[in-house]
């Protein structure tokens, strides 16, 4: 397991639709990862994915990693 160190934050503020301004952005800067949170939705599929988690999920070749 490889620890990262020393790299740094990156923070992207813009308007617009979250799926598309977040999809772009991942491909733009290349992420393996991205982290989302989730929230609105009752019951088990609440606790898999929101809507806009969703969407992202089908558009990123990247992993997901969702917080509920």
């Amino acid at each position: 397991m490889a620890i990262l160190r020393d790299v740094p934050e990156q923070v992207h503020v813009q308007l617009g639709n979250p799926q598309v301004i977040i999809t772009e952005c991942v491909d733009i800067i290349g992420a393996d990862v991205l982290v989302i949170g989730t929230v609105a939705r009752r019951g088990i599929t609440g606790k898999l994915l929101g809507n806009t988690a969703e969407k992202i999920l089908l558009k990123t070749d990247c992993d997901l990693l969702v917080v509920n």
